[in-house]
């Protein structure tokens, strides 16, 4: 294991990382994959002599705090400086994986960095869903059925703070070469829209699917339900539609956000 300590003014990966996806949302699919294998502090009762680090299934009692509605929680913190900062005059911090003190606590609130400047509380289904998917969302397949009838139209006001967030992850993903935006329209149900983000992509696309969810999860305010698909190459119906009525607002072969084709709304 690797000592987070961050004592002498240094921030450790986890707690950069942290810092930057608490403000940028397309960063936070990445955070929590580095954070199930990072070594983490935890707070408890008694460190034995010389002891740093707490092994797997150790019999060391972990310190859990108690709110004022009754709740307990489970604290962790991303450094030594942030588990002296919020926990303090608690000295025997102690190095864990985050993986294992997960694993050790499923039906606890486990809440990194508390009472520090930035930090993320996290639920029994969050620690269920992160130890089984390494992600904080569940994602579902679209497959648009040829036979259906569909409309597709132009997205006139697209959704500027998550589509930043998700050129950000896009950018960030190997196999993703581009990503279009469209409104799907239900001839049948005319107050039924469905924004569709199509990548073009090659590979297994699964985590990238739960990593979006996450994103669009925390970024938008619309109303509208969003999907994602991946394009097959074998229904050009669909692609040709998509492509030629949807804005392509990801392309890596520019290298460059394509914010003018969204009439600057992510300027």
């Amino acid at each position: 294991m690797t000592d987070p300590d961050t004592s002498d003014g240094r921030e450790s990966a986890l707690e950069r990382l942290l810092r930057i996806a608490t403000s940028e949302p397309g960063r936070r699919p990445e955070f929590y994959r580095r954070l199930l294998d990072s070594d983490v502090y935890v707070i408890t009762t008694k460190r034995r002599p010389g002891q740093t680090i707490v092994p797997a299934n150790s019999d060391l009692a972990i310190v859990q705090f108690e709110f004022t509605d009754g709740t307990w929680v489970v604290p962790f913190f991303s450094s030594l400086a942030m588990a002296r900062h919020g926990a303090p005059g608690e000295e025997a911090a102690v190095i864990m994986r985050a993986r294992e003190l997960f694993e050790a606590f499923p039906q606890r609130i486990l809440v990194l960095n508390l009472n520090c400047p930035f930090g993320r509380q996290f639920y029994p289904d969050d620690v269920e869903q992160l130890l089984a998917t390494g992600s904080l969302e569940d994602s579902e397949k679209e497959i648009l059925d040829k036979a259906k009838l569909v409309v597709f139209e132009t997205v006139t006001v697209p959704p500027a703070e998550s589509i930043s967030a998700l050129i950000t992850l896009f950018s960030r993903t190997p196999g993703i070469t581009a990503a279009y935006l469209v409104r799907c329209l239900d001839p049948g149900h005319v107050k039924r829209a469905t924004l569709v983000i199509a990548l073009v992509a090659q590979g297994n696309m699964d985590a990238v699917m739960r990593e979006s969810a996450v994103v669009i999860r925390d970024t938008y305010r619309g109303t509208d339900v969003v999907d994602m698909i991946v394009m097959p190459d074998r229904d050009e119906e669909i692609w040709t539609n998509i492509r030629a009525i949807g804005t392509r607002f990801y392309d890596r072969s520019r290298g460059e956000r394509i914010s003018e084709a969204l009439g600057g709304a992510l300027h």
